[in-house]
């Protein structure tokens, strides 16, 4: 029965009634497919856990209770780990009623979504959400209306099928190669490993793609299809959009932003430092050395760096530059600079690393860290070093030989 009720509703949304006729006929569909399908089904306080056959559990752990959760299995036949988010299941009925729901909440909805606070936008959202359901007199239990706004809560201002991820604390980068392929992530504890979450198709993806961009300010198109970002909660993202420069498909890369940035101590308990090593560290900021941190791909160079950056006195005036925002220190006297782009390349108004550094030099700072050295902007770095300014940087290099065989040729 209920397929049938499912079916007429597909039916209606592609009708060329009027819009009253379609809201009232779906009214009434809703109403019966409500009562006889999910009006007594509720979200159960433990979510219910899948069966793993042939797994071995290896960690199970709440990202957004109750409703998302991650489990680490092991399966015995393949040996190959598995990355499990776990969310509260929708019967058809419900899945139907979530789309609805958002259609009508994308017509009326009149609020940016970036001035509210997150929690004002989350209030807001369940109000309409109530609003929606009592308007066209949809009965649920409380149990259905709370996953109901769990989804739309997520989709509409979190990150979709990624946001229990970017909630997982001990998840550091999260890639997606590519639609029907699945997501795979890089865990503090079990590095990497496969989800079983995936972007069924290019549309989707693109879809997630352009999204991800918009939220970080950016502009990404098939004339612009390669965008470098950061998200509102400082998560460094790469996009690229359609195959043009990526055979497979749109693809993403999160480096997730770590509130509380590593301290000394912490890379001590690591093994990335010696107490000597940080201890000759300490030394050098004091007296105002000039650091560069020299290491592959993702081999922690940023990391050491911001760490290294907590030695320098709080009183003390710093300038960070970057491309997209990494660093972050407690210190009240820092100007963090980062770089504008704009939609054509060199147009007017653009400002790259090379136009902060020169200004950074203009504002009396004791200290300049930038990020990242890649091109014409180590000249200045250099000049600024020669000029008694205290430098920090990294650059991408396997050994200090090739550092410095890339320092002495053009980029």
């Amino acid at each position: 029965m209920e397929d049938e009720w499912i079916k007429e509703l597909e039916r209606m949304s592609g009708a060329s009634e009027s819009s009253f006729e379609r809201e009232n006929e779906i009214e009434r569909i809703w109403e019966e497919v409500i009562r006889e399908t999910i009006r007594h089904e509720e979200v159960a306080k433990e979510i219910r856990i899948p069966e793993i056959p042939h797994r071995k559990e290896i960690e199970f752990y709440a990202v957004n209770p109750p409703y998302a959760y991650v489990r680490i299995s092991y399966n015995l036949e393949t040996e190959e780990r598995l990355y499990e988010v776990i969310e509260p299941e929708l019967s058809e009925g419900e899945k139907m009623l979530i789309s609805e729901l958002k259609d009508f909440l994308i017509e009326s909805i009149d609020v940016d979504f970036g001035e509210l606070k997150k929690h004002g936008a989350k209030e807001y959202l369940r109000e309409k959400i109530e609003e929606m359901l009592k308007k066209y007199g949809i009965r649920v239990s409380e149990g259905t209306k709370n996953k109901v706004e769990y989804y739309i809560v997520r989709d509409f201002i979190g990150f979709g099928k990624i946001d229990p991820i970017m909630r997982d604390v001990f998840v550091e980068d999260i890639s997606c190669d590519g639609p029907g392929i699945p997501i795979f992530v890089y865990h503090r504890k079990h590095e990497s490993l496969k989800t079983n979450i995936l972007f069924e198709n290019d549309d989707e993806l693109d879809y997630f793609v352009i999204r991800m961009a918009q939220i970080a300010g950016k502009h990404i198109s098939i004339s612009n299809p390669l965008v470098d970002a950061t998200l509102p909660d400082g998560s460094r993202v790469q996009l690229t959009l359609g195959r043009e420069v990526t055979t497979r498909g749109s693809t993403f890369t999160i480096r997730k932003f770590r509130a509380e940035p590593m301290t000394p101590p912490e890379l001590i308990d690591l093994g990335t430092f010696s107490t000597e090593m940080m201890a000759y560290f300490w030394l050098s900021v004091d007296a105002g050395r000039n650091i560069m941190f020299a290491g592959g791909t993702a081999s922690g160079k940023t990391t050491s760096l911001n760490a290294v950056a907590l030695f320098i006195r709080p009183e003390m005036k710093i300038v960070s530059i970057e491309d997209t925002r990494e660093i972050n220190l407690p210190h009240p006297n820092w100007i963090p600079g980062v770089t504008r782009e704009t939609f054509i390349e060199g147009a007017a108004g653009e400002i790259d690393m090379y136009d902060l550094l020169r200004a950074a030099l203009r504002q009396r700072p004791e200290y300049i860290i930038v990020g990242e050295i890649r091109g014409k902007e180590a000249y200045v770095l250099f000049q600024a070093m020669a000029t008694g300014h205290s430098t920090f940087s990294t650059i991408h290099g396997d050994s200090a030989e090739s550092v410095i065989h890339r320092l002495e040729n053009p980029p």
